[in-house]
């Protein structure tokens, strides 16, 4: 399997119903993580994070019994009924992102931010190549994800 990648705006999960709707979706051990949670950015963020992780699920043919998460020695997030298969999850703003693999895989998410430069430089006299200024507009989602 490649590594499979989603991503989710958790924005969207401020209407109530939405939000009533995608939380009757996912496991209850993620309810429970998610009620543990201050109301607010914090507990649409980990619904988004449980949404990915459950259409990931589904798509691989995991559900039931073993989509219950779980935590390995280390605290990374786990599937101790399906240990085939590995995801990581991560999230900045308003955007949450799941990675899977049938091996070792890691994420991280984080949004960019307009980046102001010392008055007469250039973008690649700061350090930032142009061809990354290109790609990664100010507030839109810029992720890594890597698999061993």
């Amino acid at each position: 399997m490649d590594v499979q990648i989603r991503f989710f705006d958790a924005g969207t999960l401020s209407d109530p119903a939405r939000f009533a709707d995608a939380y009757a979706r996912v496991s209850a051990p993620r309810r429970a993580k998610i009620d543990r949670l201050r109301p607010g950015a914090s507990r649409r963020l980990s619904l988004a994070a449980g949404l990915l992780l459950a259409d990931t699920l589904a798509e691989n043919g995991v559900s039931g019994l073993s989509a219950e998460e779980a935590e390995d020695e280390n605290g990374k997030p786990c599937l101790p009924r399906c240990p085939e298969l590995y995801f990581s999850l991560s999230h900045s703003g308003t955007w949450a992102m799941c990675a899977a693999a049938d091996k070792p895989v890691g994420c991280d998410l984080q949004l960019t931010a307009p980046r102001a430069l010392p008055s007469g430089s250039s973008p690649r006299r700061s350090g930032i190549a142009s061809s990354h200024r290109k790609r990664t507009k100010p507030g839109r989602p810029c992720f890594t994800a890597s698999g061993r």
